[in-house]
């Protein structure tokens, strides 16, 4: 749901003068990790479909190049593919995994949008309301590194959204934020096709442990 990769040296921001990781490192150690990723995702299931949402730490890759470096942005490769995008230094394709741009609206089993997410407030929930007045409809999204879950009930449907969590470190290195209000955690939704209603259920890591059908995992 976006956010696999920082970009921490080309963001906007300023530079932790702590960060000693180079653009090269930092693309390495998250390459490393993501082809380890859809191993696993592989070997538990050949048949899975792996989907990256662009995410805006994603997106400041493409901002930097459009900013600083235009001109780098448009090279090519012999496929006239751009070779300075996630799905090009991923080796997206040749992995089979689909990329989603933020741009893209992706809605699963005409029921609900999964999204990385464009708004952000204060505390866990509050941007699981904003994101149900804005979008109108059920939705998941991430952004916010936080878990919440609301529900809407109309007359004759109801919707929910659900902020997912995260799965960072909650005390990066070095800090760039003081105690942050974050949650590692994810979300399951299960579709009957039968019933045409997809059911989520949140699964929060509290203190390194959770529960799945019935089992506890720590």
């Amino acid at each position: 749901m976006g956010d696999f990769v920082n970009f921490t040296n080309v963001s906007r921001y300023p530079l932790d003068p702590h960060y000693k990781k180079s653009f090269s490192e930092e693309l390495d150690d998250c390459r490393s990790l993501f082809y380890k990723l859809v191993s696993c995702i592989r070997k538990a299931n050949p048949d899975c479909v792996i989907e990256w949402i662009e995410g805006n730490h994603e997106e400041r890759l493409s901002k930097y190049l459009v900013r600083d470096s235009v001109r780098i942005a448009l090279m090519e490769d012999e496929q006239s593919e751009e070779m300075l995008t996630v799905p090009y230094l991923f080796k997206l394709h040749k992995n089979n995994v689909k990329w989603i741009p933020a741009t893209q609206v992706h809605v699963i089993h005409g029921h609900a949008i999964v999204e990385h997410g464009d708004v952000s407030r204060l505390y866990s929930g509050y941007t699981a309301k904003a994101m149900i007045d804005k979008r109108n409809m059920s939705g998941f999204s991430g952004h916010t590194h936080r878990m919440a879950y609301t529900f809407r009930k109309t007359y004759t449907d109801y919707y929910f959204w659900i902020e997912t969590g995260c799965m960072c470190n909650l005390q990066p290195e070095p800090s760039y934020v003081k105690s942050p209000n974050w949650q590692n955690g994810w979300v399951v939704g299960s579709y009957n096709k039968e019933k045409g209603i997809l059911y989520p259920t949140v699964i929060p890591i509290i203190n390194n442990s959770f529960y799945f059908e019935g089992k506890l995992y720590a």
